[in-house]
């Protein structure tokens, strides 16, 4: 089976909001009007954003025990620089179910190797490559601006995450024992997020891509039904995940 489309994504979020000054006048009345002191000037939030795509995939099937699946992804996004608004996604996955392969053996209910190799792409928080002036309460009469506390970064490349695994499951005995077994490596690379610089510089932050970062480790469950009666049932389930995370480098 083959599938294609288009998807157009739109968001914007508005807000309006003030805050009372020195506490209220009638307790439990929460209204602007009933400030003790003056009441600051109001602040506005407004955040468009947009993401268009293009997205396909395909899934091939033998006979019922191997199957073949792949899907590919292109985002543009309006959060991120002009050259580097698009990103990709890539995706590729095998299954064997090779206890197709052994129906003769009672025992084994099901059997299943599976592999899979993935990247995705991320944009921006909105707002984080172009530097705009914050307007802070004003100084007596005086309307003051001032430039954001963190520094925004029209450089920006989007975040990409690369995954592989690999896992078997297999069933015995009528599914009365179960288990799945998975190893998975990950890299996230160029990672945006918001850097500590000195104040020297007029800002406590900027925006990065931040580098390589690393998640390895496997997963392990296994479930059995030890006792199983007409009027009764025991199910076990045991989990145990171990995942190990490395920095391999940093921005600069």
């Amino acid at each position: 089976k083959a599938l294609a489309g288009l998807n157009l994504r739109k968001s914007y979020t508005r807000s309006i909001s003030a805050g009372t000054n020195g506490g209220l006048i009638v307790p439990g009345l929460y209204s602007v009007a009933n400030s003790k002191g003056t009441v600051a000037a109001a602040s506005e939030g407004y955040s468009p954003r947009e993401v268009f795509g293009m997205f396909g995939g395909l899934t091939l099937t033998y006979k019922g025990f191997l199957t073949l699946d792949g899907t590919v992804r292109r985002d543009k996004s309006s959060t991120l620089p002009v050259e580097n608004n698009q990103y990709n996604y890539y995706s590729g996955s095998a299954s064997w179910l090779f206890s197709h392969h052994f129906e003769d053996l009672p025992w084994l209910t099901s059997g299943k190797l599976r592999a899979n190799y993935a990247t995705v792409g991320n944009d921006a928080p909105w707002g984080s490559i172009k530097n705009v002036y914050d307007q802070p309460a004003p100084f007596g009469s005086t309307i003051l601006f001032s430039v954001p506390g963190t520094q925004n970064n029209p450089g920006l490349k989007p975040e990409q995450t690369i995954s592989k695994e690999i896992g078997v499951e297999m069933a015995f005995m009528q599914n009365r024992i179960l288990f799945d077994l998975t190893y998975y490596h990950t890299n996230t690379l160029d990672q945006i997020l918001p850097a500590a610089v000195t104040t020297s510089t007029g800002y406590n932050s900027t925006f990065v891509n931040a580098g390589n970062i690393e998640n390895k480790g496997f997963e392990v469950s296994l479930y059995a039904n030890p006792i199983k009666l007409p009027d009764f049932s025991w199910n076990v389930n045991i989990n145990f995940t171990r995942n190990r995370n490395k920095v391999l480098s940093l921005y600069n």
